[in-house]
């Protein structure tokens, strides 16, 4: 039997990486008896995205000049700019995966594909130096982007 654990609730923080836990437990009148699994997932509230970034050969940049996070037609409650400077990539455990990253936002509101502005988008863009990568997409409801951009 294959379980998703997807909790929607119990995440501490919006801005770093962290897990809720649960147990499944499944009681059933067989010989066997009742059986219990210990769950683990990260809670997402609202839509999110979580960046690393890396040079050439993959490895993490410390001291990126520049992150930056923008909207485009999301407005809710204003646009969305998040600017990081000479930041450094963060490190977390969740349900015993190590995970790296730059920027960690969990509170973005999802972009439209109807209504007032069916082309409403993000864009995520790093500066290293003289190298740089941009990328754009869209996030669904309770939708949660994880990202490694290259610098190029």
């Amino acid at each position: 039997m294959t379980v998703r654990y997807a909790p929607t609730a119990g995440g501490g923080s919006i801005t770093a990486p962290d897990e809720t836990t649960g147990t499944l437990t499944v009681t059933s009148n067989d010989p066997g008896g009742a059986a219990s699994a210990d769950l683990c997932g990260e809670a997402v509230e609202q839509s999110g995205v979580r960046v690393l970034v890396v040079d050439g050969s993959d490895t993490p940049i410390t001291g990126l000049d520049n992150l930056t996070l923008t909207s485009k037609g999301v407005h809710t409650p204003s646009p969305i700019s998040i600017r990081l400077k000479d930041v450094s990539p963060e490190t977390a455990t969740v349900c015993d995966n190590t995970i790296q990253y730059h920027l960690d936002s969990e509170n973005l509101p999802p972009t439209q594909t109807t209504g007032s502005n069916p082309n409403s988008s993000y864009n995520i863009s790093a500066r290293e130096g003289n190298k740089h990568v941009d990328q754009s997409f869209t996030l669904g409801q309770c939708e949660f982007k994880q990202f490694i951009l290259k610098l190029q």
